[in-house]
């Protein structure tokens, strides 16, 4: 439980000082969230989309080391970027953000058309690189100590983080770091057919996303027989939805093991409710409770017939 507080804690602190953003390479255009822009005192009608309301507004010292980093993206599309560097805001000032992201998508050649990222403000928190070094390093650590998978979205459904065990769950072939910043709008149709009852997986998320209201412990079965619990925490930033947390846990081996605890229980039940029919039970009906215990026996443990052995011992004096 304290592990999950703290999970929470730092997708808050991630989410709430966040924002995303998409360029597409061919047509020089870039689309910046909400958040990106009201990170720098922006409404979205003050900022086009276009790369260059983002790289005339960087410090000129960062300006060359960003572009340079985009650049090479444009020639190496498996790799991912997370750089510092000061952009202005619309007072004037300068402010600290944290940059990362990967290309997402690619022509014929395997050339990127489209690089995603994400935007990270730090300076009001500390005017270095550390402190979000830290958070990251923490939420990531806490994901390992915590053993399940852990998917953090933005308003616009863009990865903030991800680890590698929710990686494994919805067998996605993809480092981590690679997906950060993608779009996860699809996500839940797309491994859909992993569950047992695909349709009641997506119908849910879908309700869950509309909602917006926390949802703890709902249980699915993959048809691998693996069971997952889930949980969805919306993050909210002065009543104001920034995103939300996925929680997924393994739970297979507990359910195992309780529904063989409930097993045992009930036979124990049963055994006992039959055994009490025979005390004082007269000889003419023994055969015929036999049977009936018989019959409920089998149905309890889905049998189509059952036996009975008489053994007699002979003993030599």
């Amino acid at each position: 439980m304290h592990e999950t507080k703290s999970i929470i804690e730092c997708s808050s602190l991630v989410l709430c000082k966040s924002g995303s953003w998409k360029w597409n390479i061919k047509e020089e255009t870039i689309s910046l969230s909400d958040g990106w822009k009201r990170m720098l005192g922006f409404t979205s009608e003050e900022i086009k989309d276009h790369i260059s309301e983002w790289i005339e507004r960087l410090h000129p010292n960062d300006k060359f080391k960003t572009l340079k980093i985009l650049t090479s993206l444009k020639k190496d599309a498996n790799q991912h970027f997370d750089f510092y560097y000061r952009i202005k805001n619309k007072s004037g000032s300068y402010c600290w953000m944290n940059c990362y992201g990967s290309a997402t998508e690619f022509d014929d050649n395997n050339t990127a058309t489209i690089i995603t990222g994400v935007q990270q403000d730090v300076d009001d928190l500390k005017t270095s690189e550390e402190y979000y070094r830290e958070v990251n390093l923490r939420l990531g650590k806490l994901s390992e100590n915590f053993g399940g998978g852990i998917l953090l979205e933005n308003e616009e459904r863009k990865i903030f983080f991800i680890n590698q065990q929710f990686c494994d769950y919805f067998n996605i072939p993809v480092a981590p770091e690679f997906l950060l910043g993608g779009d996860c709008s699809n996500a839940a149709e797309n491994s859909k057919h992993l569950f047992k009852d695909p349709n009641l997986f997506i119908s849910n998320v879908n309700t869950i996303l509309e909602n917006k209201v926390p949802v703890f412990g709902e249980v699915y079965e993959m048809k691998n027989r693996v069971i997952l619990e889930r949980d969805y925490i919306p993050i909210f930033e002065e009543q104001r939805y920034k995103g939300h947390l996925w929680i997924y846990r393994n739970i297979t081996r507990f359910k195992e093991n309780e529904d063989k605890l409930q097993f045992r229980l009930h036979f124990e039940e049963l055994i006992t409710k039959l055994s009490a029919k025979f005390i004082n039970l007269a000889w003419k009906d023994v055969d015929k409770e036999i049977d009936e215990a018989l019959g409920m026996i089998g149905n309890f443990i889905s049998a189509d017939r059952s036996y009975v052995f008489l053994f007699v011992m002979k003993v030599s004096l």
